[in-house]
């Protein structure tokens, strides 16, 4: 066994003893492959954030060079947040990137994604319509981030209001991560979010 699969064999231990002895669970690391170089994790949602009665899914896949290179970190599981890619799941955090060091782990790794609920930035945001949002309207922000969690994570927080026209959108035949896109970036107005459906559909036909 290499150094490196040494190191990563350590760290995956590291986790799944402390998640078997702690009482909130906070952090989940499950390996796929015996080569230890894809995994799939879990955090728990933050307290006292849209995110807290959620369990978000993530993907880690380590190059050759880990821990030189840092881990390549996604979510699974859609959520509503200025740093993370609503749809796509990649993520906005420097120790992801030009921050990372040897010295990090996939413990500290999974611990500063879950702060990163905690804390977003909406002024250096991957998804630009949720950093406005997040900044400019709070409680709408905090409300929709709430419902995702709801949708997708398994959260505790229904807001009915928002059900109800999530099923409006599916009737008409849109698929369920588009509706709640559009609805989610629309204000939560039916009316815009009926009208910003059609004109996605113009201008793929134009282009088509």
């Amino acid at each position: 066994m290499s150094s490196n699969s040494r190191r990563v064999q350590k760290e995956l231990m590291e986790i799944q003893r402390d998640f078997q002895m702690s009482q909130d669970k906070q952090i989940y690391l499950k390996s796929l492959t015996s080569q230890l170089n894809f995994f799939i994790a879990r955090i728990k949602g933050p307290h006292l954030t849209p995110y807290e009665t959620g369990r978000f899914f993530l993907k880690i896949q380590l190059q050759a060079d880990y821990p030189i290179s840092p881990p390549e970190v996604k979510f699974i599981t859609h959520v509503w947040h200025p740093n993370i890619h609503p749809v796509q799941g990649s993520i906005c955090l420097d120790i992801l990137a030009d921050k990372w060091s040897p010295a990090l782990s996939l413990r500290t790794t999974l611990l500063s994604i879950q702060a990163l609920l905690s804390a977003p930035e909406p002024d250096d945001p991957l998804a630009i319509n949720v950093g406005i949002q997040c900044k400019n309207n709070p409680e709408e922000f905090e409300l929709t981030a709430k419902f995702w969690t709801y949708i997708y994570a398994k959260g505790q927080h229904q807001v009915y209001e928002y059900q109800e026209k999530l099923a409006t959108l599916k009737s008409m035949g849109i698929q369920q991560i588009l509706a709640l896109k559009i609805l989610s970036s629309c204000h939560w107005n039916l009316e815009e979010a009926i009208e910003t459906y059609k004109n996605l559909n113009l201008i793929h036909y134009v282009i088509d």
